[in-house]
């Protein structure tokens, strides 16, 4: 067994095979280098360019959205306020023409009623004077009766 044993290569003794490995495993770094691992490291270096670019692009479409939002906000808040502006001009100015438009009328039923109580103020002087003239054809009437009676009897 010993035999065996001593024929075997000493594991610490370098010899021609291990300078022989040692090229072929350079060689094959070399190889693996440039046509796998320079192409991988520049397709994941692509990639990474290419997420950082999508970053700055997505946070550059909040930041635009966002200002269109606040825009928005800002001249929806500018329309509501003019839009109760108008609501409250064209409440007074509804107000005013109907306070106008009752001392309108006011004014023309109070003239209408002067007008009425006029003409029936004159219609009443009228009637009296029909009546006094009545009244005194009536009593002439009657003493002229009357006197022709005692007259006659």
């Amino acid at each position: 067994m010993e035999e065996i044993l001593q024929s075997l290569p000493d594991p610490m003794k370098l010899d021609q095979s291990v300078w022989f490995i040692l090229v072929l495993v350079l060689v094959l770094l070399v190889i693996l280098n440039k046509y796998i691992f320079s192409p991988l490291v520049s397709v994941l270096d692509e990639r990474e360019a290419k997420i950082k670019e999508g970053i700055k692009t997505r946070e550059s479409s909040l930041r635009t959205v966002e200002e269109s939002l606040e825009a928005y906000q800002s001249r929806l808040t500018e329309a509501r306020k003019e839009a109760h502006s108008k609501r409250l001009a064209i409440l007074r100015e509804s107000q005013s023409s109907f306070e106008n438009l009752m001392v309108e009328v006011k004014e023309e039923s109070s003239a209408s009623v002067k007008a009425a109580v006029s003409d029936l103020q004159d219609q009443v002087t009228l009637a009296k004077k029909q009546l006094k003239s009545e009244v005194a054809s009536m009593t002439d009437q009657i003493v002229t009766s009357i006197l022709k009676n005692q007259t006659i009897s």
